[in-house]
């Protein structure tokens, strides 16, 4: 007995010696990880932890493994190598198994913050909103919950609006009620430190003043670094705001002496570059600024200090230093360090991020992979099940070959099915992985906008944040490549013809780009032929306006200033023939055969992504056109397309039903008819001024418009703002850089114009600058258009000016006499209506008051009034007068102090019996009733 009892003994002894081996093992391989995370080796670290986990999962030691579950969850974001499997659901389906809600709360906050600090605040923002409900819900306040409300409002202060800013201030007023709640002083004081910060930012200095006293009381009595380097800067910066600048330099100062004192050599280079650019900026004083620069640089040096930002704004200011000193030898060595440097981070970034996304690219084929050999291998078991049934049936039975057929058949539905299903998913991916991009890019692209709005921007900042926002304009021009080829894969992208001048369009599309030929001193010859024939084309515009768009854009991008690009096209049979040539370096064979791949590169060293050619190729191929390329050793490039444009190339369903005006007999077509019948348009249709001094965009334009507007146009300024005087149009597109009279000056001609001061006006230019749009809308202009544009935009664009117009005379028509009030109108339109109201007040209860009389008493035309007026209250003028005189006689009913007939009389009409009728058909009562009604009789 006492044998067995020491046997038991010794094997429970074994059993916990291993398991505690086990256990001490996986936590040196967890220390090791943190460790190489520190070391930057973020691949190495985050295996070690895979492996700490697995020990810790054998052992089944559920704290370890939540322990290593965290630290892969920091990890992930930064590696290379693809997660093995999602511990984030790990940890969250234990702790909610367990109701371990403090735990819950842990796990939401490590993966939230595990994005943040990879800068991806878009992606963490719906975990620290997660963990708040949870929190909320189950009653959890520790320090984590007040972390994760600090870092909320650092997303909302790294938006630097308004908006964003006040937003930021509220939530570290929570995290400082919940921090005090709970009597955490280390989360207290941090939130002061927060705080401090962000009152600075909205002007409010005595409570910054306040805060940031009380916190750097704490942070040097328990002598935190790195924070009592921060809050000396927040000092800095609130002298600075308030105007001392003594007590600001003090504070830069005292932070470096503070730093010596510790050995935290990155801090203090950091602190010496700071005071650098205050010397530089704030004082004036380039030669101080450099010694603190130097040193900075020494240390730098001394540590070996990896190039990141901080050692960019290093180089750049010695460069200004050594500039502003006329030692432009070391100047230019330091701008030239700054540009490599550049150069080099972007490059970096660029790789990181193709890596994350290469990441999460393989980690999803992988899954895809998985799914297709899985449903592979069970189809081949299927497949050899089915093949012995056969044979065991066949030696009698040969009707059952019909069911291997069947059986085959629906194996390789199945295959189809799961293979379509496979190339959705890839498909959404690419499509979620856009989608995903247009959130961080509004949060950058807002930022930098109001950034460089700002007056007393210094110059090197809005270079660099001119840089930044370029970026942000070429990233949106990707991702709107990349959701147009998701698209085209899904099925989703579907073809629709419709009847047009290609001709015309052509030429519109290409002269698009003679503003930014110009810029480059490049020679740009178009030579298009004219259809003799007559005869209509059909083509899809939308699909059509992206091929011509990447084609020229990137033959003016790849043509060298003083180059030339030359453009032909004429129709030949059912299909037009384009050539676009351009003068670029030779392309051997062997690269004009990849050029239509996806992702190809011709050179490394050339800007883009190789997404725009493979997009073009596929866009044609839609179309039921070919495209290839040619290169010569002579040094030009062409790329020759064939496009069909004959109705009977497409099928019913690529066809668009729309009304299409003949240019030659102001008449309409409409291709949903096989005779192609003929209708006049409505002399109620809008009216639309079309200026343009390029005769291709103005009849490529016309051809949009006509048969749903009547068109009037001119080829310039001057005409046109004397052709808006005589017709009085109700919309108005002009070219900006015309001769005589540009888009800008007849813009806030017209706008000062009484009879034309309500026309919306759309001006349409090549000039993206947004100083460029800003002038037109400060002139007056109601939309801005760039080059090249879509027709569906420009269509869409002038149907909401026309629909707003239409708003704004509802509005007009329930006056009893037309006062601005609180509609928002031009100070031509003010003027107009007071003129008019004069003269209401004065004639409208004569009798003898007509359209005539009034359009005389205004001091314009009748048609110049009718037109006016209809664009105000959408009523001719006659409508007008009579409405006007039916209200007035509502008010006066009203009042009781009249009879009908008197009131009848008092306002202009001499037959009762006619004042009846009139009053009948616009209030739909007659008098006597609509008394009854407003009396409550």
């Amino acid at each position: 007995m006492r044998k067995n009892v020491f046997i038991l003994l010794f094997a429970l002894l074994a059993w916990y010696s291993k398991a505690q081996q086990g256990i001490d093992r996986g936590l040196s391989l967890l220390s090791t990880s943190e460790t190489l995370a520190s070391e930057k080796k973020i691949d190495s670290a985050y295996t070690y932890a895979e492996n700490a986990l697995k020990l810790f999962q054998q052992e089944k030691n559920d704290s370890l493994v939540a322990e290593a579950a965290m630290r892969l969850i920091l990890l992930q974001p930064k590696t290379t190598l693809p997660y093995s499997q999602d511990y984030f659901e790990l940890l969250t389906s234990s702790a909610t198994h367990k109701k371990d809600w403090p735990l819950l709360v842990q796990s939401y906050y490590t993966k939230g913050r595990s994005l943040y600090l990879d800068r991806e605040y878009g992606d963490a923002l719906p975990y620290y909103l997660a963990l708040d409900s949870i929190a909320k819900r189950h009653r959890v306040k520790n320090e984590i919950v007040v972390r994760s409300i600090i870092d909320r409002g650092e997303i909302s202060r790294m938006s630097f609006t308004h908006e964003g800013v006040n937003t930021a201030h509220e939530i570290f007023l929570e995290a400082l009620a919940l921090a005090e709640e709970i009597e955490s002083q280390e989360e207290i004081h941090h939130s002061y430190m927060r705080l401090a910060d962000i009152t600075e930012m909205r002007d409010l200095f005595d409570e910054c003043k306040r805060y940031t006293d009380l916190a750097f009381a704490y942070y040097t009595q328990v002598d935190n670094v790195a924070y009592v380097s921060r809050i000396y800067r927040i000092y800095a910066n609130y002298y600075s705001a308030i105007g001392e600048l003594d007590n600001a330099e003090k504070a830069k100062i005292d932070g470096i002496q503070y730093l010596r004192s510790k050995n935290t050599p990155e801090e203090l280079a950091s602190a010496l570059i700071s005071y650098g650019d205050f010397l530089l900026v704030k004082r004036k004083d380039p030669k101080k600024a450099i010694t603190q620069f130097e040193e900075a640089k020494t240390i730098y040096d001394a540590i070996g200090h990896a190039p990141d930002d901080r050692y960019m704004f290093l180089t750049e200011g010695l460069a200004i230093c050594y500039a502003n000193t006329n030692d432009f030898e070391r100047s230019h060595e330091y701008y030239r360090q700054t540009y490599e440097l550049k150069k080099e981070l972007v490059k970096k970034a660029n790789n990181d991020l193709t890596r994350r996304l290469e990441t999460k690219y393989q980690t999803r084929q992988k899954e895809q992979e998985i799914a297709l050999l899985s449903s592979q291998q069970q189809l081949a078991a299927q497949q050899k099940k089915n093949e012995r049934i056969i044979l065991l049936s066949a030696v009698g039975i040969s009707s059952l070959a019909g069911i291997f057929f069947f059986f085959q058949y629906r194996n390789r539905q199945k295959t189809n099915k799961k293979l379509k299903e496979l190339d959705t998913a890839k498909s959404t991916f690419f499509a979620n992985i856009s989608h995903e991009f247009r959130t961080p890019l509004t949060l950058i692209k807002g930022p930098l906008e109001d950034q460089l709005n700002t007056a007393n921007l210094p110059d090197r900042q809005r270079k660099n944040l001119t840089h930044a926002y370029q970026n942000t304009q070429r990233l949106e021009q990707l991702v709107e490549q990349l959701l147009a080829l998701s698209k085209l894969e899904s099925g989703h992208l579907k073809l629709h013809v419709q009847p047009g001048n290609f001709e015309q369009f052509l030429s519109a599309q290409i002269t698009a780009f003679s503003f930014h030929c110009e810029e480059k001193h490049i020679d740009c010859n178009i030579q298009v032929k004219e259809n003799e024939d007559g005869a209509l084309d059909w083509f899809d515009r939308d699909a059509l306006e992206k091929v011509l768009f990447n084609l020229m854009g990137n033959a003016v991008k790849y043509t060298p200033e003083q180059g030339h690009i030359e453009l032909a096209g004429a129709r030949t049979g059912d299909y037009f023939d384009l050539r676009i040539t351009n003068s670029r370096n030779y392309l051997t064979p062997q690269q004009q055969s990849d050029i239509f791949k996806r992702f190809y590169q011709t050179n490394d060293l050339n800007a883009g992504t190789g997404i725009g050619l493979a997009l073009t190729k596929e866009l044609i191929e839609l179309h039921k056109g070919t495209i290839r390329v040619e290169s010569e050793k002579t040094g030009t490039t062409s790329f020759i397309l064939r496009i069909p444009v004959a109705k009977n190339m497409y099928t019913p369903s690529e066809i668009l039903e729309e009304t299409l005006q003949d240019l030659k007999t102001d008449q309409v077509f409409h291709s949903s008819q096989p005779s192609e019948t003929i209708g006049i348009i409505s002399e109620e249709a809008p009216q639309l001024l079309i200026i343009d001094d390029t005769e291709e965009i103005l009849e490529y334009i016309r051809s949009i418009f006509e048969g749903t507007y009547i068109v009037h146009t001119a080829k310039d300024g001057q005409t046109g703002y004397e052709k808006a005087i005589a017709t009085i149009p109700d919309i108005i597109i002009s070219d900006v850089m015309m001769p005589q009279q540009d888009g800008f000056t007849l813009t806030q001609r017209l706008k000062e114009n009484e009879l034309t001061s309500h026309i919306p006006i759309a001006l349409l230019t090549a000039k993206t600058q947004d100083k460029d749009k800003l002038e037109g809308l400060q002139k007056g202009a109601d939309a801005y258009v760039t080059k090249p544009f879509s027709s569906q935009f420009l269509r869409a664009t002038l149907a909401n000016l026309l629909e707003n117009r239409k708003k704004l005379q509802k509005r007009f028509a329930q006056e009893v006499i037309l006062l601005p009030k609180d509609i928002q109108l031009t100070s031509a339109d003010e003027q107009f209506l007071d003129r008019l109201q004069k003269v209401m007040d004065t004639h409208l209860v004569q009798s003898n008051f007509t359209v005539d009389t009034f359009s005389m008493e205004m001091g314009v035309s009748r048609m110049q009034l009718h037109r006016k007026l209809k664009a105000l209250t959408g009523q001719s003028a006659s409508e007008f007068l009579r409405s006007q005189r039916l209200k007035l006689a509502a008010q006066l009913l009203r009042s009781g102090k009249s009879t009908i007939s008197e009131v009848g009389y008092s306002v202009g009409f001499n037959d009762p019996s006619y004042f009846t009728k009139c009053f009948k058909k616009e209030f739909g009562c007659a008098p006597l009733d609509y008394i009854s009604k407003k009396s409550g009789t």
